[in-house]
């Protein structure tokens, strides 16, 4: 009879150890799940939200940034400019209608990280963007926006 009270309280504090395990990793975002909501909400149905996902992740007081697109780019730090023009001006082409997403990459190393998306735009054209970010604390800023 003692052996069936101590099975039963063992399997208790079992399932309820693994509750707690489950409810703890449903609540904690991996450093995969942060980045890949960037890389979604880029190629997202929502148009007017695609660039400002990638904006409220840059802050180049605290993180400076380099912009790249074609044949020009811009590197912006805490006494420069604000870099919003320049990076809605390198990923243009994802801010403009219907996006079919071709390929995406996320990869995270320690406190880097790196997105690159292949679009198909609206009008067949291939785009290729690349975001390089690197951990603030328990966020992510990004250092690098790259249309190729």
């Amino acid at each position: 009879m003692q052996w069936g009270r101590f099975a039963v309280w063992g399997l208790i504090a079992t399932v309820a150890v693994g509750g707690v395990a489950l409810a703890a990793d449903a609540l904690v975002e991996s450093d995969e799940e942060q980045i890949a909501e960037i890389a979604d909400a880029l190629t997202g149905a929502r148009v007017e939200r695609r660039v400002d996902a990638v904006l409220a992740h840059v802050d180049s007081a605290r993180a400076p940034i380099t912009v790249h697109a074609d044949d020009w780019g811009a590197e912006f730090g805490e006494d420069d400019e604000d870099p919003a023009d320049a990076i809605r001006d390198a990923l243009s082409p994802l801010a403009e209608g219907d996006l079919e997403l071709v390929q995406r990459s996320v990869d995270v190393e320690g406190d880097r990280a790196r997105v690159a998306l292949r679009v198909r735009t609206g009008e067949g054209s291939i785009v290729d963007a690349q975001l390089a970010l690197r951990r603030d604390g328990q966020s992510w800023l990004i250092d690098a926006v790259r249309r190729l």
